[in-house]
């Protein structure tokens, strides 16, 4: 090849890597990425990495119930399964979109969010799937619900339209006393601790924040670079979150601070979205995780792990699934 030739193909590869760290800084700068944190230190814990070979993962052995939305078009459909495969029931069957199931304490009621890809509602239904009905009369959509511990209350995020923002609010199991707890930001998936605070994703730096219940200033838990889904402990001590900068699933405490313990490495092998859900187990002692159905991605298997980090296993029989929950025994 020519001197000419030579000097074209260097520039092109120089450009294609250049290309490729641009886009790599971008995805990082669209949740506010910062490399200063605990990420860098991750401890010496049991982690398990996927193996990308055709040896499927065992069945789980842990017990218990799940719920999840199971991905059929783009759409999802409740459905509750037990760990280990057996029992699935379909529990929804409209030609909307169901998604993002959330047991009540008593396990008797599921509350979740029925739309159609953009406007969503929240819904109220028994476990069994029967008596459905809107949670809050009148235009308020909705997303991402939870119940407060006692039950007598709901949080979710609120669409607020214009720039596609979601305030969290709180409103009685009733449907009434609606009332704002963030406003002016993009704020997901609320979980709440037994004392009360509220802990949400904040999408607009990717970052885990709590807040009273009563609103006021949000405090700022996790620094780390990207966080794309979490769930907080039964007893409120723990975070389990998935570090997307670092694929993979880490345990921090509640307040954020310490190094985070590996539970998975390699995440992204597993999970093709870039979004995730997980979910403890009601005795603590194992996480479920899939697909999140934020920006309606792809779905994927049903996973869960010990919270030790040994036990990787996939739920059989269930397809590709979002947004798991498990049924408070």
């Amino acid at each position: 090849m020519g001197t000419q030739g030579k000097r074209g193909s260097s520039t092109i590869v120089a450009s294609a890597l250049a290309l490729l760290v641009v886009l790599a800084v971008l995805a990082l700068a669209a949740c506010g990425g910062s490399s200063t944190t605990a990420s860098s230190s991750p401890s010496a814990a049991p982690s398990v990495t996927p193996s990308e070979s055709t040896t499927p993962l065992p069945t789980p052995t842990v017990a218990g119930t799940l719920s999840f939305a199971k991905v059929s078009g783009g759409d999802g459909n409740i459905y509750v399964v037990r760990a280990d495969g057996t029992g699935l029931t379909r529990l929804t069957a409209t030609s909307a979109s169901e998604e993002q199931s959330a047991w009540s304490p008593d396990a008797r009621k599921i509350v979740y969010p029925v739309g159609n890809g953009s406007l969503y509602y929240i819904r109220v239904m028994k476990a069994d799937g029967s008596g459905s009905h809107r949670l809050v009369r009148g235009a308020v959509a909705g997303y991402a619900p939870a119940w407060s511990p006692d039950g007598t209350k709901v949080a979710f995020s609120r669409f607020m339209g214009g720039d596609v923002y979601y305030d969290l609010v709180i409103v009685g199991a009733d449907g009434k006393g609606l009332r704002k707890v963030t406003s002016g930001h993009d704020d997901r998936w609320a979980a709440w601790a037994p004392d009360g605070t509220i802990y949400f994703l904040r999408l607009d730096d990717c970052q885990v924040y709590s807040v009273e219940p009563g609103g006021g200033r949000p405090t700022r838990i996790t620094r780390l670079d990207y966080v794309a889904g979490f769930a907080l402990s039964p007893d409120g001590k723990r975070l389990a979150l998935w570090d997307s900068a670092n694929d993979r699933l880490v345990l921090l405490p509640a307040n954020g601070h310490g190094k985070p313990v590996v539970l998975v490495t390699e995440v992204h092998n597993m999970i093709k979205a870039n979004w995730g859900c997980l979910a403890w187990s009601p005795d603590g002692k194992a996480i479920a995780f899939a697909a999140s159905d934020l920006q309606n991605p792809p779905g994927s298997a049903l996973y869960i792990v010990n919270a030790d980090g040994s036990g990787l296993s996939t739920v059989p029989n269930t397809g590709e699934v979002w947004d798991p929950a498990w049924r408070p025994e």
